[in-house]
């Protein structure tokens, strides 16, 4: 697991802080408590972290091609339009400073029996047999002009849209049996399909819109984050003859209502002209027929029905040039919410005779231990891969002196490691023997993640035992684990003298801004930014002579643009202020003004010394480091937590502790905060879990006398932020 910056490691010796506790009033000043405190906003789901999955589904029969012969759809003449597949494809691949590493495509062509094309010109696997096209490919990987060759050869004459819906399920299906089931859960499945005309008339209109929502919750019920279909239907009939059909005029239009040519004045509508289209408007009426008009109507509710059932929006476009094949990533419908914010101390657990000491934060007291024989300065003292805690539950089938019982399933950790997909503090084998997911932190989706219920006593595979009382105290499951008391004992007084205290405080969808981090600058990590910041690629400098950091977000002043894209005229634009580093790894505030305004936009970073280049020509050529960090602003659910009363002990020095990185000094306490989260109409989902890991050292000159402790932080408080939790699985 990847250890986000919390608090240092230097021990504090003075212990002049005030109460660190709030919920219940004043309380007695206590040097061995610990309280946190912070904002904490739920995940952004259209950042990178977050697979999007693009099917475009085309129609390939001859009433496209009559509807759209110039090829508008794929590109057009003279230079492809925004709204063309060749567009989309370039927009999902990004830009050479900003790809977009997230996206895969598929493509499919639909006709009476829809099929999947490949998207490059050739593929073949590493075994040299042929890439199967009914797959996702790496929307870097695209090739557009093999993709628009494939779409414009034709077929039959009407697409069968209910086999296009078969193909878009079985599409998406296979996908998710080739993911793990945590890689589903974050997964965004974003269709596009685009028909001209209608399909036959042989299917009750309300059969279309039931196939969709049966997919969508077929989607769901595989754990993905998002599903969402557009439809978009390019009508296909006759047009006015007021205008004849020229070279530059290839479709039949008529004058704007009261104009007397076909002119792109102020009168015409953006929803039926199209001033693009060849320089003219395309007012389109549709006449002919009487069953002409009805197959018009019919393909309107049917594609309608489709993207309202489907999450998604219907687009309906008069002519070729209106076409907009578009799927736009930064906006969705999913809002993931809190399921649960808990606090755990991986070295403290509660017992009938007070809080207990467990050095290495197997589960297992260092008095238990000692009287089973295994080690309290590492959590498998046989090394076989399997906790110290649950080889003793498991005992005699397993052993935790014996490493020659590990399972056969289970890989040899000397040779092949110690694998953990899902990063939740469990191993893949011990996900084996709980009979938990390898790549879903919460199995059961009740909130509390699988690592935190095994150390807590509860069941990992069973969302009920949430709300049960195992040892009938008349406190629920839930209420223990997140107080850090035993559900399986009951503890009297103890309980409330011991038990953590949370506050969480729902205060709606905030704006919030995240800045991504970088390579070339790993010491700089982002924490907070002030409301009024921009998104947009952003500036950082780092002066290795000055030892100073600069930066300003996108309005940055064209002084500042020569390396990094995107400026602002001078009267509303920002220079950076340089700010020493000059505290060592320390908390930081970087800020840039508005010289005509005076207003100032800034950031929060944590900077570790230790990483910065130093004033070198291999480490710092030309003397400086300079990237450019996108910030990214989202709409999130926001609380904010305070979680008191968590009990610190002195540690003994482990070698190693649960999986997690050093170091691990004496004194040193691993206090875990999760956040699990789900979307708001999905509670019951496994949904997102994220992980902070709390670095917090607790030393007594008498281990007996409380007030001869010291703890870092001296205070007794822990300002928690986002950027300090991973996401497990991520």
């Amino acid at each position: 697991m990847r250890r986000s910056w919390g608090v240092g490691l230097a021990l504090a010796v003075s212990c002049t802080d005030a109460d660190v506790y709030t919920s219940t009033g004043a309380e007695p000043y206590r040097p061995d408590r610990l309280a946190i405190t912070g904002r904490l906003c739920t995940e952004d789901t259209t950042s990178s972290a977050f697979p999007v999955k693009v099917l475009v589904m085309v129609d390939v029969t001859q009433s496209m091609f009559v509807a759209d012969p110039e090829s508008y759809r794929l590109c057009g003449p003279p230079d492809c339009a925004p709204g063309s597949i060749e567009a989309l494809i370039r927009r999902n691949q990004g830009n050479i400073s900003n790809p977009n590493t997230n996206v895969s495509m598929g493509f499919v062509a639909v006709s009476s029996l829809s099929k999947p094309l490949l998207p490059m010109a050739s593929c073949v696997n590493p075994d040299n047999t042929p890439c199967n096209p009914q797959q996702f490919f790496p929307a870097s990987l695209v090739d557009a002009d093999a993709v628009k060759g494939r779409l414009a050869v034709l077929t039959d004459n009407r697409p069968d849209v209910l086999n296009a819906i078969s193909q878009m399920e079985s599409f998406i299906t296979a996908d998710m049996a080739r993911a793990t089931a945590g890689e589903v859960l974050r997964t965004r499945y974003m269709v596009y399909m685009l028909f001209a005309g209608a399909p036959p008339d042989t299917t009750p209109l309300p059969e279309f819109g039931k196939q969709v929502e049966r997919v969508k919750n077929l989607v769901y019920q595989a754990g993905a984050l998002e599903f969402r279909l557009e439809v978009g239907h390019l009508y296909y009939g006759p047009r006015s003859i007021d205008q004849s059909v020229t070279a530059d005029l290839p479709y039949q239009c008529h004058p704007s209502a009261g104009a007397a040519t076909c002119g792109c004045g102020g009168a015409c509508d953006s929803s039926t002209h199209s001033p693009t289209y060849c320089g003219v408007c395309c007012d389109l009426e549709v006449r002919g027929a009487g069953n002409l008009e009805t197959d018009f109507e019919r393909a309107r509710e049917i594609y309608g029905s489709m993207a309202f059932l489907g999450d998604g929006v219907y687009r309906f476009f008069p002519c070729p040039p209106n076409i907009r094949v578009d799927l736009d990533q930064a906006t969705t419908s999913v809002r993931l919410v809190r399921k649960d914010i808990v606090a755990h101390n991986l070295n403290v657990r509660l017992a009938a005779s007070g809080s207990t000491l467990d050095s290495d934060g197997d589960g297992l007291t260092d008095s238990e231990e000692r009287s089973a024989g295994t080690r309290i300065n590492h959590w498998d003292s046989d090394a076989d891969s399997i906790s110290d805690r649950l080889e003793l539950r498991a005992y005699p089938r397993q052993n935790p002196l014996d490493a020659s019982d590990r399972p056969g399933a289970c890989p040899d950790p000397v040779v092949d490691g110690i694998l953990d997909q899902d990063e939740d503090l469990l191993n893949d084998c011990e996900e084996g023997l709980l009979q938990t997911s390898r790549s879903i932190p919460d199995t059961d989706g009740d909130g509390m993640p699988d690592a935190l219920e095994f150390m807590a006593g509860t069941v990992p595979t069973s969302a009920d035992d949430r709300l049960l009382d195992y040892d009938g105290d008349g406190t629920l499951n839930a209420q223990e684990v997140a107080e850090h008391t035993n559900p399986r004992a009951y503890e009297g007084t103890l309980a409330g003298a011991e038990g953590y205290r949370t506050q969480i405080t729902d205060i709606g969808r905030r704006n919030v801004a995240v800045m991504e981090d970088d390579a070339d600058l790993r010491a700089v990590t982002f924490r907070w930014a002030s409301p009024n910041v921009a998104s947009g690629p952003g500036y950082l400098r780092w002066d290795c002579s000055a030892r100073t950091l600069e930066w300003v977000d996108s309005r940055k002043c064209a002084a500042f643009a020569s390396v990094c894209p995107s400026t602002w005229p001078a009267g509303s634009c920002f220079a950076p202020v340089a700010v020493p580093i000059d505290r060592g790894s320390d908390v930081y505030t970087l800020y840039a003004t508005n010289n005509s305004t005076g207003e100032q936009v800034s950031i929060e970073v944590f900077v570790v010394e230790d990483w910065l280049p130093e004033n070198n020509a291999s480490e710092c050529p030309g003397g400086e480091v300079l990237i450019c960090p996108r910030i990214f602003v989202s709409d999130r659910a926001c609380y904010d937590v305070k979680i008191s009363n968590i009990k610190l002990m002195q540690t003994a020095p482990a070698t190693d502790q649960l999986h997690l990185s050093g170091p691990h000094l004496e004194g040193i306490n691993h206090v875990l905060v999760f956040f699990t989260q789900a979307p708001e109409n999905r509670l019951s989902s496994p949904g997102i879990t994220k992980l902070a890991e709390l670095t917090v050292r607790f030393m007594c000159g008498d281990p007996d006398d409380v007030n001869t402790c010291a703890r870092n932080p001296d205070d007794g408080f822990i300002d928690l932020v986002d950027s300090q939790f991973q996401a497990a699985g991520e």
